[in-house]
């Protein structure tokens, strides 16, 4: 009987389809990418129900960040939170229902983020893919007013 269990569990690993939530991940990142973001890829894996990944990001002050997760068909449900490194959230997505994840934010200081994803729910287990996107702050260039 635990043969049986075991096989079960490589069959369901199989079945997640990890280049699936990249190529998911890479299609919500056309937008972001449209903006002016330079997006790239961070981590990608399996996760089964009720299970955490942590992505540490480097941040500059004043720079805008994105943070997309793309899925496979057996992820149902992810969460993702984006937190600085004093503790207080960042921003959030954790819509239920919705598999997918993105959020964006601006540093207002230079050091470390960290992006939590949750596998709310998955058949078994749900292949997920994390892209991160960075944009510079505008820089203002002096006043061209009064030269010709």
């Amino acid at each position: 009987m635990a043969c049986i269990s075991l096989v079960g569990s490589l069959c369901a690993s199989a079945n997640a389809d990890q280049a699936a939530a990249e190529d998911d991940a890479y299609t919500m990142a056309m937008k972001s990418s449209a903006k002016g973001y330079k997006i790239a890829p961070v981590s990608a894996g399996l996760l089964g129900g009720g299970q955490v990944f942590e992505v540490i990001i480097p941040v500059q002050a004043g720079n805008d960040y994105v943070v997309l997760v793309g899925k496979d068909a057996y992820a149902n449900d992810m969460s993702l939170y984006v937190v600085s490194e004093f503790g207080s959230i960042l921003n959030k997505d954790y819509r239920s229902g919705v598999s997918r994840a993105g959020v964006q934010f601006r540093s207002d200081y230079s050091g470390e983020a960290r992006a939590y994803v949750i596998m709310e729910s998955a058949y078994k287990l749900g292949g997920f893919a994390v892209l991160v996107g960075q944009r510079e702050a505008f820089k203002a260039y002096p006043s061209s007013q009064g030269n010709p």
